[in-house]
């Protein structure tokens, strides 16, 4: 009985349940802390019923990815087309993308796995939106080129994203070697980080012409 009431439940919510429940297993345990039967309790469905909408922790696990950035990569267009300056369209991005990874740890990881396992499948991704679309690529370049003609826009975008991204693959090294131990000294670390990245960026605008 319980299962045909869960089955009758719109696929959406249902589906969209499972997503915001393996998401929050998946922070707080990792991938392979976590067990299909924890995400389906936390879901309130039975194991079955999550089966039928996900066939393995895999496949939920890419869903979850895929959610996260399918929310994520929209915002950077919409930043991007800000009539702000560009430092300040600089902060929101790295704002953003930080408060990204510090949401859900196990993303950048994720992403260098399945840049190794299936490239053409991330590529397809990024191509659309974010920094490697064309669109904003260009965007950027135009206003580099106006700012420092000597700058190239791809070093500059990889600069940004490095920046950003190798604190949370390194983040046993950087809490070993760099941070203490305490409670929340990770999280406090890279909220120090958002200005530094910031100018670093910038100087490297100044610094280059």
């Amino acid at each position: 009985m319980i299962e045909s009431q869960e089955f009758q439940e719109p696929l959406v919510n249902t589906e969209q349940r499972i997503l915001d429940a393996a998401k929050l297993l998946f922070v707080q345990k990792g991938m392979d802390g976590t067990k299909m039967q924890d995400i389906a309790d936390s879901a309130k469905i039975s194991r079955t019923s999550l089966h039928y909408y996900f066939r393995s922790k895999q496949k939920l696990f890419e869903a979850v990815f895929y959610d996260q950035f399918d929310r994520f990569l929209p915002r950077v267009t919409k930043i991007m087309e800000q009539e702000i300056t560009f430092e300040a369209r600089l902060g929101q991005f790295v704002d953003k993308y930080l408060d990204l990874f510090l949401a859900n740890p196990y993303l950048p990881n994720f992403m260098m796995n399945e840049l190794n396992r299936d490239p053409e499948k991330m590529i397809e991704l990024f191509a659309g939106e974010g920094l490697f679309s064309k669109r904003v690529r260009e965007q950027v370049e135009g206003e580099l080129r106006l700012m420092n003609p000597s700058l190239e826009a791809s070093h500059f975008i990889l600069n940004l994203i490095s920046l950003c991204v190798f604190p949370f693959i390194a983040r046993p090294m950087v809490k070993a070697f760099l941070i203490n131990g305490e409670k929340d000294a990770f999280s406090h670390f890279i909220r120090e980080r958002r200005a530094i990245i910031v100018d670093t960026l910038m100087c490297s605008i100044n610094d280059a012409k």
